[in-house]
């Protein structure tokens, strides 16, 4: 969630009994850019963003985070969503196109890439 200057990630918990859920905001050390795809693997989580995806190490609560770095992802213009597999992130790039002219066109390609996980 992007709130202006401010990236805010919640922990929502989804196994509720009633259904209703208190969202715990995780306090986050360090820096990452706007937010696209998260991809939570343990106590890691990878957020896709504009330069990259930024890997945040949570306590074990996760109620915490420390940002230990981005890796770029070549090839992609936006990097937005991320899938695990074995010892790779696959990261999907958004294509919008120039001036958003992919944005509806079933033609447009889209990019995946893959990436180590460390």
């Amino acid at each position: 969630m992007n709130l202006g200057d401010q990236l805010a990630f919640y922990l929502v918990p989804t196994d509720t009994a009633d259904g209703v859920a208190d969202a715990r905001r995780i306090t986050l050390h360090g820096t990452t850019d706007a937010t696209d795809g998260l991809k939570l693997i343990g106590r890691t989580l990878y957020v896709a963003n504009p330069q990259g995806v930024a890997e945040i190490k949570l306590s074990w609560s996760l109620t915490a985070g420390q940002v230990l770095g981005t890796t770029q992802v070549p090839g992609a213009a936006l990097p937005s969503a991320a899938k695990a597999f074995g010892c790779r992130l696959y990261v999907v790039d958004a294509n919008f196109g120039e001036n958003f002219s992919n944005v509806g066109n079933p033609a447009a390609e889209f990019k995946v890439t893959a990436i180590p996980l460390p």
